[in-house]
């Protein structure tokens, strides 16, 4: 145990070795730490030894353009492949010293410095990027790599495989370039200036394409894994010119001056146009589809560089539609945008401590009330945070209004006016953080600047959270003031100083204002405008990159459509292509947040729109698809095992289809601790399932939990992920994992709902420690786990090639899904047409006389031009004939 016991501590003593000089048996040093001498040595070791290689390589084959062109190789000697296996070693050996000694002298972060930078080892980290670009773009591998198909029609026996070790070699030391320049990205291109144009460049670039693949998925990669913020180093939300934006790259020149300048004066940024984030979207997305658009076109087959390029740009797109998204959604500083009119905000809280005792009683509907009042127009209340406790409440929240002394009814009447009422209900689910629980009227209610209002709250409840030290004015986010006094309406104890109801949460119009990109101003609103219209600048972003990967999608989808009936390996290759696999799931798994944690009505019908398009195609191919093969199945098997195998197949299709129906499992287990548990103990339980049981689901009794903190429970799951890249063989490294945390002695820890973990296989360990507390009031229950296993059906061997298109058809169910739920919601906020709020109360008093006296001009309604569609009703448009 590690939390009780006996042994205070371990005495150990530090061995201490002289290693201050080692020499190789040449007599030349060698270098363990970075210097102008070992850069040099590398760099001409290794330019000789990839040198010598290009030499090998055309000494043992002929030009490919020639009929016996891997012919030639078994007529030449061993020592050719015993000297190139050579060169291999020595050419990884000089990519892992390379690497070690870039970030030795320019590390990734910036805290990690430690040598300083000259001239001359900034000149030798431009010169090593200048080597491994012209490795990554060599075109002699790419000629081998390109005909190794015709290794097995020229050659037999050994020779293939000497050639295919040969092969084995050269890719390994092309992989070690490409790792090793990923790697230096950050030290190779120091500014995102640099980055841009590296990526720019290489797109731009139309000759001899082919041979730069290698080099352009090493960018692309090193773009997917950089520490920079793709938003901002791509010219999406700002301008292109860096020096003009609000992050430059002068704040890279003060750490690494040096080596910025003989980056950027040994570029060649020679190029007349300026990047721009609608060509290099359209450039990304060709070479995205690609690989597919030469199957279905020209039938070929797409190789493996093309291949890993296409993966690589769109984990490159996925990640700039991530980083808008969040940008979008997230409610930094207590801000949500709902729409394009109007911001949900949220104001700290009121209170300076915060009492967890949960000792304020909720006093069965007594009536909690404060008072608070504004000191600018345009804020409208969407509702309050209270505090809550461990149980389930009723409640019922009333915002009021205070009367003027013309509208009292009598001298002492009531003086408060009572504007909209919201009744419901909350529990621990809707009270994660600090048990504030967020309740939110059916509308927002507009309020007027310097006039006071009363928020009630009714609890129906056990006792609850409070505050304390309460203030009695906050500022928003938009720095709007909140001021708080106490209400006579309060009869439950909340005061302006301590109390129950902790924040408000309030709308803010920001249609009268434009996009500040260009103000120069430091006034805090400023500021807050600025953040506000790049959130929603980032919004259309968004939906307009997921516009164009939909519409080049539908290209690709329909192009396969007309293939697919003369060629059913179509399917197969549109199944597998990256766009499939890779782009489309990760851009609508990016995209839900938009439309699901956000109110946006406007941007889940956008999102609608478009799954309506792709949706309809990418079923029809499925469904034909599924026709076709298994026809294709049935005839073949009916061919070569007759009708009685042809028997077996119809009923196993049948049980497949009653097993879809199905949703119930025959894989059940029951797991529980001593009741109560015994302490100072490790427990461990397995449950574990036959393989064909591929996801577990775990129900919790609401009875577990443990005493004290020092007692918990963790759940593990075996480590799928240990497995070698040559072989595939499992690697006992960490034989289990730990998934989520720690359960203990906070029945909030432990899960409500059901848990559901991947794999056929459990572990509870239950580890306890001393009774230390001696309470017998406390529950010592431990914990009691139902573990359903449900088995997965397999996909035949037709089903598997197009499975990437059945999974995208999923993803788009259940985006889709996700948006209808979303203008399902009761609290959805729709736009408001701006020229209702410039209504004056004349105008209102008016607009009523007129309907008391012809009422009955609106006996049929109003006349609407036919066939509002949903964009208009969405826009507040109500066009009259």
């Amino acid at each position: 145990m590690y939390c009780a016991g006996t042994i205070v501590s371990v005495k150990y003593i530090v061995m201490v070795f002289n290693v201050n000089h080692y020499c190789l048996d040449t007599g030349h040093h060698l270098f363990v730490s970075a210097s102008l001498e070992s850069f040099n040595a590398l760099i001409t070791l290794l330019r000789w030894s990839w040198t010598t290689i290009n030499k090998n390589i055309s000494d043992m084959c002929l030009p490919y353009s020639q009929k016996n062109f891997y012919m030639d190789l078994s007529k030449k000697d061993t020592s050719s492949i015993c000297e190139l296996k050579r060169l291999m070693f020595i050419s990884k050996s000089c990519f892992h010293l390379l690497r070690s000694y870039i970030h030795e002298i320019y590390p990734d972060q910036v805290e990690k410095i430690k040598l300083p930078e000259t001239e001359a080892l900034a000149s030798c980290v431009v010169e090593v990027r200048q080597l491994l670009q012209k490795i990554l773009s060599d075109i002699r591998p790419l000629e081998v790599l390109k005909n190794v198909d015709r290794i097995f029609i020229d050659n037999k026996g050994s020779e293939v495989v000497k050639i295919m070790k040969c092969i084995k070699w050269l890719n390994q030391i092309l992989n070690e370039c490409h790792m090793t320049f990923v790697s230096c990205y950050h030290a190779f291109y120091p500014t995102p200036h640099l980055k841009l144009y590296s990526l720019w460049e290489l797109l731009m670039d139309k000759k001899n394409t082919d041979h730069k693949n290698k080099l352009l998925t090493a960018v692309v990669a090193a773009l997917c894994n950089t520490t920079y913020r793709l938003r901002e180093l791509m010219p999406i939300l700002k301008p292109t010119k860096l020096d003009k934006s609000g992050s430059s790259d002068q704040d890279h020149q003060y750490y690494y001056p040096l080596l910025v300048n003989a980056t950027t004066s040994a570029a060649h940024n020679s190029l007349k146009n300026e990047p721009n984030w609608e060509v290099l979207l359209t450039h990304l997305l060709d070479i995205i589809g690609l690989p597919v658009r030469n199957v279905i076109l020209n039938s070929k087959k797409p190789d493996n560089d093309l291949k890993s390029l296409s993966t690589n740009c769109s984990h490159l797109i996925a990640r700039v539609v991530a980083e808008l998204s969040s940008q979008a959604t997230l409610s930094e500083d207590g801000t949500e945008i709902v729409n394009e009119r109007e911001i949900l905000l949220t104001t700290p809280s009121r209170f300076a401590k915060i009492n967890q005792t949960k000792t304020w009683n909720a006093g069965n509907g007594s009536p909690d009330a404060i008072c608070f009042c504004v000191d600018r127009a345009g804020i409208a209340i969407a509702g309050c945070g209270v505090f809550a406790g461990i149980g389930n409440y009723e409640f019922e929240l009333e915002l009021l209004v205070e009367k003027k002394q013309l509208e009292f009814d009598e001298p002492h009447g009531n003086r408060w006016k009572s504007l909209i009422v919201t009744r419901g209900s909350f529990g621990p689910d809707d009270s994660a953080m600090n048990y504030v629980a967020d309740l939110k009227f059916d509308h927002p209610i507009r309020i007027k600047e310097r006039v006071k209002y009363a928020i009630r709250l009714r609890n129906y409840g056990g006792r609850t959270n409070n505050g304390d030290m309460g203030l009695s004015c906050v500022k928003g986010h938009d720095n709007t003031l909140f001021s708080f006094n106490t209400c006579s309406l309060s009869l439950n104890g909340t005061t302006q100083s301590r109390g129950n109801i902790n924040m408000i949460y309030n709308f803010k119009l920001i249609s009268n204002f434009k996009l500040p990109f260009v103000s120069n101003s430091h006034d805090k609103n400023c500021d807050f405008e600025r953040k506000v219209c790049n959130k929603l600048k980032a919004r259309e972003s968004t939906l307009s990159l997921l516009k164009t990967v939909v519409e080049k999608s539908m290209e690709l989808i329909n192009m396969s459509i007309e293939k697919l009936k003369k060629d059913p390996l179509v399917y197969k290759y549109l199944g597998e292509s990256a766009i499939v696999n890779v782009l489309l799931p990760l851009v609508l798994a990016h995209i839900g947040p938009l439309t699901s944690f956000s109110k946006d009505a406007k941007s889940a019908i956008h999102v609608l729109e478009l799954i309506n398009k792709l949706l309809p195609a990418v079923t029809s191919i499925n469904l034909y698809s599924a026709n076709k093969l298994d026809v294709m199945y049935k005839d073949l098997s009916d061919k070569l095992d007759g009708s009685k195998q042809f028997g077996k197949f119809k009923s196993s299709k049948t049980e497949i289809r009653d097993s879809k129906c199905t949703t119930t499992s025959h894989h059940y287990a029951w797991v529980e601790s001593d009741h109560p548990y015994t302490a100072a103990t490790v427990s461990n339980y397995k449950v574990k399932f036959p393989k064909e049981v591929k996801w577990l689901c775990l129900e919790f009794d609401p009875r577990s939990c443990t005493a004290q903190t020092e007692d918990s429970l963790q759940l593990y799951i075996p480590n799928y992920r240990d497995y070698s890249d040559d072989d595939n063989k499992h690697v006992v490294t960490t034989p289990y994992i730990p998934v989520l945390k720690k359960f203990s002695n906070d029945p909030m820890e432990w899960p409500f709902a059901a848990v559901m973990l991947p794999g056929n296989e459990v572990m509870f360990s239950l580890e306890t420690a001393s009774d230390y507390l001696k309470n017998d009031r406390i529950s010592r229950f431990g914990f009691r786990c139902l573990v359903i296993g449900y088995e997965v059906e397999e996909l035949s061997k037709y089903q598997a090639l197009g499975y990437g298109l059945v999974h995208l058809e999923t993803e788009l169910s259940f985006l889709g899904g996700m948006c209808v739920s979303t203008l399902l919601k009761c609290d959805i906020i729709l736009p408001n047409n701006d020229s209702t709020h410039g209504l004056e109360q004349g105008s209102v008093s008016v607009a009523d006389q007129v309907y008391a006296k012809h009422s009955g001009l609106l006996k049929k309604g109003f006349a609407l031009a036919p066939f509002l569609n949903i964009q208009q009703v969405m826009d507040g448009v109500l066009p009259l004939r």
